[in-house]
């Protein structure tokens, strides 16, 4: 028979008795996650591909593209700067 631990409780559950999450659990449900995002990501490039070629037959000028880079970039900057807003409210709290 084990011996109960210090704070008597089983290996494998809290006081209460309900389950602990240890460290390997949260170790998978990482990478199921990770795995989720890049499964979407490849769908997402798969989508641009294929869209990309329907439409080879017209042309995008040099200021389409540039629309492009000005677009990805800002909308970048918006969600870093709302991610960063967030964190910063965060630690003032």
């Amino acid at each position: 028979m084990s011996s109960p631990s210090p704070e008597g409780t089983d290996e494998g559950t809290d006081k209460a008795g309900e389950r602990k999450v240890t460290h390997s659990t949260r170790h998978v449900g990482a990478w199921i996650g990770i795995g989720v995002l890049l499964a979407l990501l490849a769908l997402a490039l798969l989508y641009l591909y294929l869209g990309w070629q329907v439409g080879t037959g017209s042309e995008i000028s040099a200021a389409g593209y540039f629309a492009m880079i000005v677009g990805g970039l800002v909308t970048l900057a918006l969600g870093i700067g709302l991610m960063a807003l967030i964190f910063w409210g965060r630690k003032i709290d």
